[in-house]
């Protein structure tokens, strides 16, 4: 059965533009509730400096997820940036202005 997407894929151009190196640099774990309910733990480290505005940002994350219909974004790990900018439902605006 053929994957159903929702929104525009990614193409690997961007995936490669925005993944994340993990070497101290702002990074988040960006998976969904909907997946993670259902035991399913995918997702991309996504690198939050490579990103010119939050709505950029955003975006990108919930098509990282084009497979779902209704995305509940989950940011389940963070690197690079004070845990008080830290949340699991919801990055702050102030992560890509400071």
């Amino acid at each position: 059965m053929e994957k159903k997407l929702y929104r525009e894929e990614l193409t690997q151009m961007e995936i490669n533009a925005h993944r994340a190196s993990l070497n101290g640099e702002p990074a988040v774990y960006c998976g969904t509730y909907g997946k993670y309910n259902n035991g399913d733990i995918s997702g991309m480290w996504v690198d939050v400096a490579s990103f010119t505005d939050y709505e950029e940002f955003m975006e990108f994350c919930e098509r990282v997820h084009a497979d779902e219909e209704d995305v509940e974004l989950m940011f389940q790990d963070y690197e690079g940036f004070p845990y008080s900018w830290y949340s699991e439902s919801g990055m702050g605006e102030e992560i890509l202005t400071e």
